[in-house]
């Protein structure tokens, strides 16, 4: 008797052995089968999102550099961190941004002349816009106090007698009709330093984002602007 109830014993052991085992491998399959699945699902957002992308990248290349490179902002920031917030919003958009934070300001007096020698090298008929981006300087606080938040006031920059004068000043109107409420007059200049480069291409801009008693927050407000901007004249051309 003692021997039979020691065999249930073992028996009922081996049972429920076998049992959590068969428990613990239908479990197994069942999370590797929600893995699968989950990654699998992941991948095709994936593949939904990058396809996306390709799709939006139909609007053209725009190029974005900063000849005054080291130019500030009241909070430490520099135009070139402007620059790479407005490249994000235009690659967004649906542009491909060449984004260049080359350092054209080491020798501050020749800054148009190092930017002017990284334009020559490179294709710039690639284009639909070359942006090149600074702030101007102002002894007090100077911004546009909208609804839904302050931005910078923005300015054109144009050497009149470079031979691409009336076609710059015709693609920056186009973009400053859709900032009238953070848009200022242009500044012109006769030759200016090197024509700002802009007798290298037709369709290079000189854009002034701000003063450096702004803040980033104020730029990248404004750079909202510009991006929706320089989005809607290209539409339009399209």
């Amino acid at each position: 008797i003692a021997y039979t109830a020691l065999d249930n014993a073992l028996k009922n052991i081996i049972e429920k052995a076998k049992k959590d085992a068969e428990k613990s491998k239908r479990n197994a399959l069942l999370e590797a089968k929600e893995k699968s699945y989950k990654l699998k699902l992941e991948t095709k957002k994936e593949i939904i999102e990058a396809t996306k992308k390709e799709q939006k990248k139909s609007l053209g290349k725009i190029l974005v550099y900063h000849t005054h490179t080291l130019e500030e902002y009241a909070d430490g920031t520099t135009v070139v961190d402007a620059g790479n917030d407005l490249a994000e919003k235009l690659n967004d958009l649906g542009f491909e941004v060449d984004n260049v934070i080359d350092n054209f300001s080491v020798d501050y007096n020749n800054a148009y002349a190092s930017s002017r020698n990284y334009l020559s090298n490179i294709d710039l008929t690639q284009y639909k816009l070359v942006i090149d981006l600074h702030r101007d300087a102002a002894g007090s606080k100077i911004i546009r106090q909208l609804e839904d938040g302050d931005y910078t006031v923005v300015k054109f920059v144009f050497s009149t007698s470079n031979n691409n004068y009336s076609e710059q000043q015709n693609l920056a109107n186009k973009i400053s009709a859709n900032l009238q409420d953070i848009y200022d007059e242009d500044f012109t200049y006769d030759k200016g330093i090197l024509h700002f480069n802009q007798d290298l291409s037709n369709n290079i801009v000189l854009i002034e984002n701000g003063f450096n008693t702004n803040t980033i927050d104020e730029v990248k407000n404004s750079n909202t602007k510009i991006a929706n901007a320089i989005l809607q004249v290209f539409e339009e051309e399209d």
